[in-house]
């Protein structure tokens, strides 16, 4: 059948010559005739195909175009200085994520999970922290998927230590983010979920101690779409800046005891300039820019010397 507003004369729908059928007749460019048919006009010419011939020309340009995109591929592959290969099964990495998901695709499974590369016992190799979902409503699972940390043995070889380094976390992680929050050497690990966050602590001899509760970043559960650390206060301590889409931000900072306080509203930096969530999903910062959705506006901050933010500006984002 044609499609709505895309008719052609009655007379060549009953086979008349095309010859007789007048081009000014047309009123779009393209027409069709039943589901045997196609007619295209090209100027003041009429051409009328079979729905083969139609079917083999367009197989024809869609064979042509993979042809012309694989000799490009092949020669950007030869002359390549650098050639990626899959070493996945020699490195001992099993790890499989899922993103809890039942069916009824709910919008966490798609922003679910992320690593975190980095030498967490500081032998000189990069070591890699693997993020895993968690059951959503309406899934049943026979044991909780887990986060995952392998050591790197050298050689491209990896160990699975996430047992015996007591960072096997069963939220549904969204992000991850390391750094020294006690300024003893050694990375920590923080872990922003759909949820409460969590805070490892290295104790520097291969292990973490989950200190969520106790430093005061566990209390706080939100939606934790971007991360970013940094000392926003200029105080020589590490501070964490979670960015929670359609909710207020979170600014934990760090008093150097281990201890963390929420203080995104009295910063400047929970809410907007009209007092509104925004949909805040990604953040860097020196000075912090927070990135939202669509046709929401980017934030601008400079840092004051009383520890307060003062937004610069704002732009589409």
């Amino acid at each position: 059948m044609c499609a709505a507003g895309n008719r052609i004369p009655e007379a060549l729908q009953f086979n008349k010559r095309v010859s007789e059928i007048e081009p000014s007749s047309w009123n779009r460019p393209i027409s069709c005739i039943g589901e045997r048919m196609s007619a295209f006009r090209k100027g003041n010419e009429v051409m009328v195909l079979s729905c083969m011939q139609d079917r083999r020309i367009r197989i024809g340009r869609l064979v042509a175009s993979v042809l012309v995109f694989w000799c490009v591929f092949s020669y950007a592959r030869a002359d390549s200085p650098i050639i990626l290969r899959d070493v996945t099964k020699e490195t001992g990495i099993t790890f499989k994520h899922t993103d809890g998901g039942c069916g009824r695709r709910y919008i966490m499974e798609t922003v679910s999970a992320g690593l975190a590369l980095f030498d967490y016992d500081r032998d000189g190799d990069v070591d890699i922290y693997f993020l895993n979902g968690a059951p959503l409503k309406g899934t049943k699972v026979d044991a909780p998927p887990r986060n995952a940390l392998y050591r790197n043995e050298g050689g491209w070889k990896f160990t699975d230590v996430t047992r015996e380094a007591n960072v096997g976390d069963t939220g549904y992680g969204l992000g991850v983010a390391v750094g020294n929050y006690d300024n003893d050497g050694d990375l920590d690990i923080y872990l922003n979920n759909y949820g409460p966050n969590v805070l490892y602590r290295n104790n520097g001899d291969g292990t973490f101690t989950d200190i969520s509760k106790d430093s005061g970043v566990g209390a706080h559960p939100g939606w934790g779409m971007g991360i970013v650390c940094g000392d926003y206060d200029n105080d020589g301590d590490t501070d964490v800046f979670i960015g929670n889409d359609v909710a207020e931000n979170f600014l934990f900072a760090n008093d150097g005891t281990g201890k963390f306080e929420e203080v995104g509203l009295m910063t400047g930096f929970a809410y907007d300039l009209h007092g509104d969530e925004q949909g805040s999903m990604g953040v860097d910062c020196g000075d912090p820019c927070v990135c939202h959705l669509g046709q929401q506006l980017r934030r601008f901050g400079q840092r004051r010397g009383s520890g307060h933010i003062r937004r610069m500006r704002a732009s589409p984002g």
